[in-house]
């Protein structure tokens, strides 16, 4: 069952143990939505896709993504790239619902339902440089929301990969949730979650292996290192991935491990990911992207 508790506490419940947890919010912004990203621990910086925007996809692209989170919280994100002006343009909507909750007043009585949810958009935009490097840039407006309270932001993500001459090694790094809240819940503005992301992508030379891995350096949180590595055999791909940051404060067996796959379908991809939080409950994503 849905409880208003679970909705106020559910990011600090999963990584207390630093002062710094609690004093951002809209968290929705560091959710992994795409599946592969999910089953890798979390890992993003240097796989092509949308969080890094020096990683976006020359080609026309579609991605739709969607997610049944802990205590029937639903996440989801689409978007498209193409090409524009010399380089792709990426346009994303992504967003969280946590269901409704009923009313109660200070005497315990009942009074209606409320919902509440998070929204974000953004437009990006990246740039092939010589010697394998690309910049990219995004720009996000975020909204959320509570009953009748709500608080909006505006952001942006700084992003650089380098693509070895190899072909097989992709470093990256990117810098997310720099802006400003316009608009807080009452007299409160929360500050935005930054994150600085140093990631690496290699397909070993003799294997059909990938291994990835992400250093995060967060405004609200200790650093943490996530990985993963994703087997390849034919149109099938088989993942297993560690979310460093979930696995340090969560008590339980087995907590922050991830695992999923992806298979190519008459040319769309679809990828599964499992995630589990320990005791808390785990995490399903699915996603499918294509050609347009």
């Amino acid at each position: 069952m849905n409880s208003i508790l679970t909705l106020l506490l559910f990011p600090s419940v999963l990584w207390a143990g630093n002062p710094n947890v609690g004093t951002t919010g809209f968290a929705f912004l560091k959710l992994p939505y795409d599946a592969r990203s999910a089953a890798l621990g979390g890992v993003r910086a240097a796989l092509v896709g949308f969080s890094n925007p020096a990683s976006l996809p020359d080609e026309p692209l579609y991605s739709i993504s969607y997610g049944d989170y802990l205590a029937d919280i639903r996440i989801g994100e689409a978007w498209f790239t193409r090409p524009f002006g010399g380089g792709p343009l990426g346009i994303k909507l992504f967003g969280v619902s946590y269901g409704e909750f009923r009313k109660v007043d200070r005497s315990g009585n009942f009074g209606g339902r409320f919902g509440a949810g998070d929204l974000g958009f953004c437009v990006a935009v990246a740039r092939r440089l010589e010697l394998g490097i690309s910049l990219g840039v995004g720009f996000k407006a975020v909204y959320s929301y509570i009953a009748e309270y709500s608080s909006d932001a505006y952001a942006s993500d700084l992003g650089l990969l380098w693509r070895a001459p190899w072909g097989r090694t992709s470093v990256g790094l990117e810098l997310e949730n720099m802006g400003f809240v316009r608009r807080g819940y009452k007299d409160r503005k929360d500050a935005l979650p930054v994150a600085l992301r140093l990631g690496f992508s290699h397909l070993l030379a003799h294997l059909p292996v990938v291994l990835v891995g992400d250093l995060v350096l967060p405004n609200d949180n200790s650093p943490y290192v996530s990985g993963g590595g994703e087997v390849l055999v034919g149109d099938l791909s088989l993942r297993l991935g560690y979310d460093g940051r979930a696995a340090r404060n969560l008590d339980g067996r087995y907590g922050g491990l991830s695992f999923g796959f992806g298979i190519v379908v008459r040319g769309t991809r679809l990828d599964y990911a499992y995630t589990t939080f320990g005791e808390l409950g785990e995490v399903h994503r699915v996603s499918f992207k294509g050609k347009f």
